[in-house]
C-alpha cells in the first residue's frame, strides 16, 4: 500500500481483516457442505461474502446491490451487463447457492437490503 499511495499512506486509513474474523464468519454464517467434500481445501466464501459481514460489523444499516438472488438465471452473470446475457460460472471454491440463501435470509429479517430485480429486461444471450 506504502508503494501505491505514493506518499499518501496513512494507516488510519485501512481497515485490516484478522484472520479469525474471516474463520468466525466462514464458521458461523457461511459454513458450506462442500467443506466435506473433495476440494474442501480450496473452499473460501467470495469477497462479496466477506465485504458484507464486514459491513455488518461497522456499519449502521447495509444495502447490497449485485448479489445473486433467487432469480439468477434470468439475467446476467454481472450487474454491469444490462443486454448481454452470460450464465454463472459456479466454481468449486464458493457456494455461491448457500450465499444467495443466506442474502435473502438477512434481508427478509431486515438485517440487509438487498436489491432485487424487478422486471425483465430484453437481454441477449451468448
Amino acid at each position: 500500500a506504502r508503494t501505491y499511495y505514493s506518499g499518501q499512506y496513512n494507516e488510519t486509513r485501512f481497515y485490516v481483516l484478522h484472520q479469525d474474523f474471516l474463520r468466525y464468519v466462514r464458521n458461523r454464517f457461511l459454513k458450506s457442505r462442500n467443506l466435506n467434500e473433495r476440494f474442501w481445501a480450496i473452499v473460501r466464501p467470495t469477497n462479496g461474502a466477506f465485504a458484507i459481514f464486514t459491513a455488518l460489523h461497522v456499519c449502521d444499516t447495509v444495502s447490497a446491490y449485485g448479489f445473486m438472488t433467487e432469480d439468477y438465471r434470468k439475467y446476467s452473470n454481472y450487474y454491469f451487463q444490462k443486454y448481454l446475457k452470460t450464465n454463472v460460472i459456479f466454481y468449486a471454491n464458493h457456494d455461491y447457492i448457500m450465499e444467495k440463501n443466506l442474502w435473502k435470509s438477512l434481508h427478509d429479517k431486515k438485517i440487509i437490503k438487498l436489491f432485487q430485480k424487478t422486471g425483465s429486461q430484453e437481454i441477449q444471450k451468448t
